[in-house]
């Protein structure tokens, strides 16, 4: 049986993915260095946050849930929701 690669002709050719989420070096939304710290992916977006960004998130997930906003409805909406 022949493997995937050599029907696309990619039998010598080594093949690499990086992610961007596990390789960038600041944080999408306030530019802090993630050299040697933990990160997250935003819950609206596919941002990478710095842990005081990541804090921002979640408080702002909880005050939407408090004004009755179906926040689970809101995940990977590719906006972060504002005027809260």
């Amino acid at each position: 049986m022949m493997s995937s690669l050599m029907t696309h002709g990619l039998k010598n050719r080594e093949i690499t993915m990086t992610d961007k989420f596990f390789t960038q070096t600041h944080c999408d939304r306030c530019s802090e260095s993630l050299e040697g710290k933990s990160r997250k992916m935003s819950w609206f977006t596919e941002d990478c946050l710095c842990e005081i960004c990541i804090k921002k998130e979640l408080e702002l997930r909880s005050k939407l849930n408090n004004k009755g906003v179906d926040v689970a409805a809101l995940e990977g909406c590719g906006k972060v929701p504002e005027g809260v």
